[in-house]
């Protein structure tokens, strides 16, 4: 589902490691608890949610321009995960900066390539499974937020695993591919395929910027010139990347 690649020294490919505190087997682990502690629950493989734990944070990315297909990003200020619910419409009901709440018991956790995922126990070959639509209620609770949520302000060479699934901002960067769309198009299809695009900071440095085929500006051409993108930090087997979220894209052309 996530792939990645990265130039240029900002990301050096550290290793992940989910701290582990006192409660290592997770039999303490109850009521609500941060993504942070959610997250140490990972054990190698897809892990099941056995405990009676809810985690409470803001959405921070959906499908409301199709940049993330099936899934919402939800954070707190101690990290965010992704959670995947079968549901092609996920904007109506998990609006972007809205209060949610995640009952875990259940659930499960899985990596792709280091990025952890929540969802159903796989019956697959996949991390994990998505959350039926009609079982999402029985695991997300929603509330409109009166306020949007703001990005942490970056740079590349901050990047750390405590950013992997946050909401972030990038001042003073621009496209080593200027000129080309946010997709490329299939040959034989003239369909959008999700394409990598080489984001570059006022010292060289280099990001992938990955676009999802379905987001509605995949036909459109990147932006000319300096500017800011907001989006959500993923990482794949050492390396870490930008999507695009809400079309956060400020460029002075």
């Amino acid at each position: 589902m996530l792939a990645l690649a990265v130039a240029g020294t900002g990301c050096d490919g550290r290793r992940l490691d989910f701290e582990k505190g006192a409660e290592d087997d997770g039999s303490k682990v109850t009521g609500v608890q941060s993504i942070s502690v959610l997250k140490s629950l990972y054990n190698s493989g897809p892990t099941r949610i056995v405990q009676d734990l809810s985690i409470q944070g803001y959405i921070v990315a959906n499908d409301d321009s199709g940049e993330f297909y099936k899934e919402v990003v939800v954070e707190d200020d101690t990290g965010g995960i992704v959670v995947s619910i079968d549901d092609d419409a996920l904007y109506a009901v998990c609006p972007l900066f809205s209060f949610v709440t995640v009952n875990c018991r259940g659930l499960a956790l899985g990596s792709e390539g280091g990025t952890l995922m929540l969802g159903i126990y796989p019956a697959g070959e996949y991390v994990v499974d998505r959350i039926p639509a009609a079982e999402r209620n029985r695991y997300l609770s929603v509330t409109t937020a009166a306020a949007r949520r703001e990005p942490i302000l970056l740079t590349f060479e901050t990047l750390a695993p405590h950013h992997i699934s946050r909401y972030v901002r990038f001042d003073n960067v621009r496209f080593a591919d200027s000129g080309k769309t946010w997709c490329d198009r299939n040959p034989e299809t003239g369909e959008p395929e999700t394409t990598d695009r080489t984001l570059l900071d006022r010292n060289g440095t280099a990001l992938t910027v990955r676009t999802d085929r379905r987001c509605d500006y995949a036909g459109k051409l990147l932006p000319k010139g300096e500017g800011t993108l907001c989006g959500i930090i993923e990482y794949f087997n050492g390396e870490y990347r930008l999507r695009v979220t809400n079309h956060e894209i400020l460029f002075e052309e």
